[in-house]
């Protein structure tokens, strides 16, 4: 984990092919894999990328 960061978000896309993909949602990757299964596809593009976050401090009440 990066220095100051206390959690990991991540960016995605998905598509047939590169030139198609669009984003999606961390919590949707097994929906599109199972939906490239179901249209019998042998091969699909998936692109995971990491990135640091840090989330705001609370206000004291």
């Amino acid at each position: 984990m990066p220095e100051g960061a206390d959690f990991l978000d991540f960016d995605c896309k998905y598509g047939a092919t590169q030139k198609e993909d669009n984003v999606i949602g961390f919590t949707e990757i097994n929906k599109y894999i199972d939906e490239a299964a179901a249209q019998n596809l042998t091969s699909f593009y998936l692109e995971i990328l990491a990135k640091a976050g840090v989330r705001p401090k609370k206000e004291e009440s």
